[in-house]
């Protein structure tokens, strides 16, 4: 099955899905490729110390060309799939070209479509479906809530690590960071970040958003960021709350179910998750993370584990097991199969 993946989103997270998908299909021998269809700056640096610092690697990538490019490429190579990885402020133009595209050819392809800012994105749901032959969502509720019969082809996919990038490190004496956060500074997670953490090495990094937080390096690659988890006893997560940071007013469109993909990477790499509650939680295993409540609750939790070098490994161990089939291999094995059912229907 020739797989053609894009990648037109804006956000770091959403390249992120879009590289080790294509990775996994490597792994999985299928004949596919990639194609970035938008202009970005991969990482970029900001806080008071540089990465370099923590020694860490700093690269500027900017990936540009145009909606008539991705259609030039899927005129040339004729895919059977044409998969796009989708985040916020995606523009619905594209997909409207790909369905007319796939209906006027002789040999129609799937349009499929990874909803990677579910429930967060303010986007319309429904404009995207209607033009895509397949639909993923990495949050469990927004199945039942777009597709409450099963007629629609919308599809569950968990957040998923690579097991070549997040390997884990369970030796509690070769960690040098107490507490890691790396993530964008939503309101939310402003008490969090400027909590009494007492003596911990603590390292924050991500984007500020003008919320007056000392981080120490601004966003880094997926892969980097595993070197940090690995180097981590305690990854702090404290999940998003609202839809836009742009409006505060705006709420989820349905509750929330999935944790954080920075839950499953942190786990798979040996380090400890100290996070809020989602009710994904409850089917990977509340004993495998350290669950909160408040902020005065987390600072707690933290410091009795941080310290305690049995109480972390045991986490850590139940941890790494409770998602060692979380993998992106799994998640696109099972795409293959949705996209092939979706293949024959299309062109019977």
């Amino acid at each position: 099955m020739r797989t053609m993946v894009v990648a037109p989103g804006p956000t770091t997270s959403t390249f992120d899905i879009y590289w080790y998908t294509l990775r996994a299909l490597d792994r999985l021998d299928v004949d596919s490729f990639g194609f970035a269809s938008h202009s970005r700056i991969t990482y970029h640096q900001i806080g008071k110390r540089s990465i370099e610092d923590l020694g860490l690697s700093y690269t500027v990538s900017v990936i540009g060309s145009t909606v008539m490019d991705v259609l030039g490429a899927v005129a040339d190579t004729l895919p059977d799939v044409v998969h796009v990885v989708d985040g916020s402020l995606f523009g619905h133009h594209l997909m409207a070209r790909l369905r007319r595209l796939s209906e006027s050819m002789a040999d129609p392809f799937v349009v499929s479509i990874h909803m990677t800012e579910e429930p967060y994105s303010a986007t319309g749901f429904e404009d995207m479906r209607k033009y895509a032959h397949v639909v993923f969502v990495n949050d469990a509720y927004a199945v039942s809530e777009f597709d409450p019969d099963g007629s629609k082809m919308v599809y569950w996919m968990p957040h998923a690590y690579d097991p070549e990038v997040h390997s884990p490190n369970l030796d509690y004496d070769s960690k040098d960071i107490d507490l890691l956060f790396v993530g964008t500074v939503y309101p939310e997670r402003v008490p969090y970040l400027k909590a009494d953490w007492g003596d911990m090495v603590c390292v924050f990094g991500g984007s500020d958003l003008g919320n007056d937080v000392d981080l120490s390096f601004g966003n880094v690659s997926n892969d980097e960021l595993a070197k940090l988890y690995r180097r981590s006893k305690i990854c702090l997560n404290k999940h998003r709350e609202m839809g836009s940071v742009l409006d505060e007013s705006q709420t989820y469109r349905y509750p929330p179910h999935a944790v954080s993909p920075r839950v499953v990477e942190a786990m798979a790499c040996g380090c400890v998750v100290l996070t809020d509650h989602r009710p994904e939680l409850d089917e990977i295993g509340k004993d495998a993370v350290l669950l909160y409540s408040n902020v005065e609750d987390a600072v707690g939790l933290a410091r009795d584990v941080v310290q305690d070098r049995d109480a972390w490994t045991d986490i850590a161990r139940r941890a790494r097991s409770a998602i060692e089939s979380r993998k992106y291999d799994t998640n696109v094995s099972r795409m293959l199969d949705i996209w092939d059912d979706a293949l024959k229907l299309l062109r019977r």
